[in-house]
């Protein structure tokens, strides 16, 4: 039996983790550890937001529907890799990651040249 001790208003509880999954009270909450130039990510409230260069070396800004850095205080100079995976990661935002959209900007690029 795999068991957890959690504290509780200085109370102590034994939680039988096989147990609570096979109820269902477990939920997997993975956390974004990396991500590329293009990843998009769906947020609690269904936004949208992708990683995109700043113009300095190392960091990056979000984009979404409304424009840059709506969703972020990172300003002019964009943010490291480790503020972005902290932003990406908190629970409030609970963002999942969709997918790397280089290659649909790629395509539509393409399409609109050769028309």
């Amino acid at each position: 039996m795999k068991e957890i001790k959690v504290t509780l208003e200085g109370e102590d509880f034994y939680i039988d983790i096989e147990q609570a999954q096979k109820l269902g009270l477990l939920r997997d909450n993975p956390s974004i550890s990396n991500f590329h130039i293009g990843d998009l990510f769906k947020t609690r409230d269904s936004s949208y937001v992708i990683i995109m260069p700043c113009g300095y070396s190392n960091r990056y800004s979000l984009g979404g529907l409304y424009g840059f850095d709506i969703f972020s205080n990172f300003g002019k100079e964009g943010a490291t890799k480790e503020e972005i995976l902290a932003y990406l990661n908190q629970s409030e935002l609970n963002a999942k990651f969709v997918k790397n959209v280089n290659r649909d900007v790629e395509a539509l690029m393409k399409k609109l040249i050769s028309k």
